[in-house]
């Protein structure tokens, strides 16, 4: 499956991706119904992703060091 982070591989520039476990993702993809609402969220997995991408934010932000490159 490509993602919008295929672009970046090639110019050797880090990416990171969340593989949920989500098999309800291709029933609404890129269709009508493929906008966050109220009423489509689960705020607890909602609040799980926010802790994780922050989190993931910060520690790489602070990293001491480059993070690594795929080596060509």
């Amino acid at each position: 499956m490509s993602t919008d982070l295929d672009n970046f591989e090639p110019l050797n520039i880090p990416t990171i991706s969340l593989l949920g476990d989500d098999e309800r993702y291709s029933w609404y993809h890129h269709t009508e119904a493929d906008a966050i609402t109220a009423a489509s969220v689960n705020s607890t997995e909602l609040d799980r992703c926010l802790a994780l991408w922050t989190s993931t934010a910060y520690i790489i932000a602070d990293l001491q060091n480059k993070v690594p490159r795929l080596s060509k």
